[in-house]
């Protein structure tokens, strides 16, 4: 396709960038990737700190219950020695 010249309208004169086929298809090829990108960006974030949210609520429950876990196991630990639990005073009379 031949470039047009630049034509002279009331005084202004205006330039056009015309382009050839394979650079438009490159253009349109950069244009769509960086709308998916637009679109995808927000998706990805919100997916990652979902995630992140989930993981640590995991962790969190799995520690709570081991701790949870260990503090009834020496509570009957102590009961069985006699103890009574957070006093440290024997259960003898």
């Amino acid at each position: 396709m031949p470039k047009a010249k630049p034509s002279l309208q009331g005084g202004v004169i205006i330039h056009r960038i015309e382009f050839q086929e394979k650079e438009r298809d490159i253009l349109e090829m950069y244009a769509l990737s960086k709308s998916i990108n637009n679109i995808l960006w927000p998706v990805v974030t919100a997916g990652s700190a979902i995630g992140g949210f989930y993981l640590i609520n995991e962790i969190w429950g799995q520690s709570t219950a081991f701790w949870d876990k260990a503090k009834d196991t020496m509570f009957m630990q102590a009961i069985e020695a006699g103890l009574r639990p957070f006093t440290k005073k024997r259960n003898d009379k």
